[in-house]
């Protein structure tokens, strides 16, 4: 629509110059055939046509480029981040973990053992496909943020509330493999000391009546702490996502759009 409206009115003030000229010099145009002039006119709104085109080309591509980058900035601020905020099933097996651990620490029975070592072992099967999916969520917002970068949206500090939150999801991941390996060497004597042998509906062949109190403390006490230090990463993940989103009112707050 500019192109149209910028050829109109060079021609328009053209047809104004080429009157002005006849009315002053009234002998300009003998000999001149009505058909070079046309030509001529033509030549010339080709070639301004052209350079308009050019320019018209130019910002659009440059206005795609910036929309592109915005789409993706949109997607790593909401998307990505609920994605690495949603937490709910890595609450639920660590509650297991916490309760059942300190059921068996303080467990006086056979039975009660029995009872969080079944818990413990199904929790335990479950542990490796929530651990897969964390991988999962986080290569997908790599590349989100890679895609990004390709468009010219890159972060404006190395360090900042997103980069934050990427980095305690992957802590979180590496502590829940941690904790996941934990659990299955305190299932091994329980389950004839084979890791595709822990099954929570089979029977448990191994007990230590022995091993009561702080001797257990002791076993499970690196369990413990990585349970607690996994609660502690949820925390700051959903914190840091709730004050991102709540406080950035513009993109460009954390983003470079080149």
């Amino acid at each position: 629509m500019r192109i149209y409206i910028t050829s109109s009115c060079f021609i328009l003030l053209l047809i104004i110059f080429l009157v002005c000229m006849n009315d002053f010099y009234p002998t300009i145009y003998d000999g001149i055939k009505i058909t070079d002039w046309i030509s001529s006119i033509s030549t010339v709104l080709s070639f301004l046509v052209a350079i308009f085109a050019f320019w018209y080309a130019k910002n659009y591509l440059v206005q795609e480029r910036y929309k592109n980058a915005s789409n993706f900035a949109i997607d790593i601020l909401h998307k990505d981040m609920v994605l690495l905020s949603s937490l709910q099933k890595q609450q639920q097996l660590l509650f297991i973990i916490d309760n059942r651990t300190q059921f068996f620490i303080h467990s006086t029975d056979n039975h009660q053992e029995d009872f969080c070592i079944k818990h413990l072992a199904s929790t335990y099967l479950s542990m490796r496909e929530l651990i897969e999916s964390m991988d999962t969520s986080l290569e997908l917002v790599g590349n989100d943020i890679f895609k990004a970068r390709i468009v010219g949206c890159t972060f404006k500090n190395k360090d900042n509330a997103i980069t934050n939150v990427v980095k305690d999801y992957t802590d979180l991941k590496e502590k829940m493999n941690r904790l996941y390996v934990l659990i299955g060497s305190q299932l091994l004597p329980y389950y004839r000391f084979n890791l595709n042998n822990i099954d929570p509906d089979e029977d448990i062949n191994i007990h230590f009546p022995e091993q009561r109190g702080a001797e257990r403390e002791e076993m499970f006490s690196d369990i413990v702490e990585l349970t607690i230090e996994c609660k502690r990463l949820m925390s700051n993940i959903t914190e840091k996502v709730k004050e991102l989103r709540e406080g950035v009112s513009d993109l460009q707050e954390i983003f470079n759009f080149k």
